[in-house]
This record gives C-alpha cells, sequence and structure tokens, in this order.
C-alpha cells in the first residue's frame, strides 16, 4: 500500500507527457500543412488557383471598303431610266477597267440600242447591246444573262480587232463607224447618254 502515492505519481506524470505530446504533435501537423499549402501555391500558382480571365473589349470592325465613286454614278444615270442594268453598275465599271474603254461607253450603248434594256429583242432577252450575230437564227446574239452581255461587248470593244482603230484613238466616231449603220447619228446618241452619266 506505500507504494499506491508513488504508483499515482508516475501515473500523473505519464498523462502530463501525453497531454503535451499530443499538444506538440498536433502543433506539428497544423504546422506542416500551412507550410506545405504555402508552398504547393508557390510552385504551381495556376493548378491551385485559376486566374480571374482579362477582359478584352471585341475589337472595332473594319471600316467598310470604299466604292469605287463611278459605280454609284452608273447607277444613278441608269435609275433615272428605271432600267434594270442599274443592277450591273459595278459589272460596268469592272468590264470597263479590265478593257480599257471609258465606263461610260457601256451604259450609253444600252440605252441608245434598247432604252437600258427595256426594248430588247425578242430572241434575246438579255441583249441590251444590239449586238448582232450572224450564226443567231434570229440575228442577235442570245446572251444568257446581262452580266454575261456586258462582259462579252465590252471585251469585243475593248481588245477585238474590229475595233482597233476605236481601242488606239478612243473616238467615239472610230467605234460608231464599226457599231452602227448609220454612225454619225448613233455617235451623237452615244455622246449624248455618256455626257448625261457625269450629272
Amino acid at each position: 500500500m506505500k507504494d499506491l502515492p508513488v504508483l499515482e505519481e508516475k501515473l500523473q506524470i505519464s498523462r502530463m507527457y501525453a497531454f503535451f505530446i499530443g499538444i506538440w504533435t498536433g502543433f506539428l501537423i497544423m504546422s506542416l500543412t500551412i507550410n506545405l499549402s504555402y508552398l504547393l501555391r508557390q510552385s504551381t500558382p495556376n493548378e491551385i488557383i485559376s486566374p480571374v480571365p482579362e477582359f478584352r473589349p471585341s475589337p472595332k470592325p473594319s471600316p467598310e471598303i470604299l466604292l469605287d465613286p463611278r459605280i454609284e454614278i452608273v447607277k444613278q444615270f441608269l435609275n433615272q431610266y428605271n432600267s434594270e442594268l442599274a443592277n450591273y453598275a459595278n459589272v460596268f465599271v469592272e468590264v470597263a477597267d479590265e478593257n480599257n474603254i471609258d465606263y461610260r461607253i457601256l451604259p450609253s450603248i444600252a440605252m441608245v440600242e434598247s432604252t437600258g434594256g427595256k426594248f430588247t429583242p425578242s430572241c434575246a432577252g438579255y441583249n441590251p447591246f444590239g449586238w448582232t450575230s450572224t450564226s443567231s437564227p434570229c440575228g442577235y446574239w442570245r446572251f444568257d444573262s446581262f452580266d454575261e452581255a456586258i462582259r462579252h461587248v465590252g471585251s469585243k470593244i475593248g481588245s477585238g480587232k474590229t475595233y482597233t482603230q476605236f481601242q488606239q484613238s478612243g473616238n467615239i466616231s472610230e467605234l460608231a463607224r464599226k457599231y452602227n449603220v448609220s454612225p454619225k447619228d448613233w455617235e451623237n446618241k452615244i455622246s449624248y447618254f455618256m455626257s448625261q452619266v457625269n450629272e
């Protein structure tokens, strides 16, 4: 029985050791956790925390490509006569440039020959230029569209051998002599409409 106080004292000391060891272990685990978390954030920040996306405004649309002012001039000219060919103003200008001819010539020929495509030959509805053909049953070239007609006639006037004198001089009288059986009257009419295109 004398050993009982000694045993209780040892038990109490053991409990104190266990208490301090528990506190120290808890402190050590908490310290390691904090340090490990800090190290992970420093080494791989993108994997731990997703970055806030940067706001970037949408790019401004590029300015519209400026149209060739001649296109609008041709369109307004043909619209004065309620001509369906006004829808092909860009083609008239494009073909003129490709064939090195005045952009006013083809619209003017269309006005003289068919009032801007309103009165085309019954057998050749897409031929506003009165463009003849010896191989066609009706005597006129039968195009599949106004676009085709503009490109074909523009090409022939600009580079065809028949119109060499006109190509060299640019003189409407040279064009008239080959294009129409009444060249002087035709030349006057073409010149009139060409002057109207500019207004």
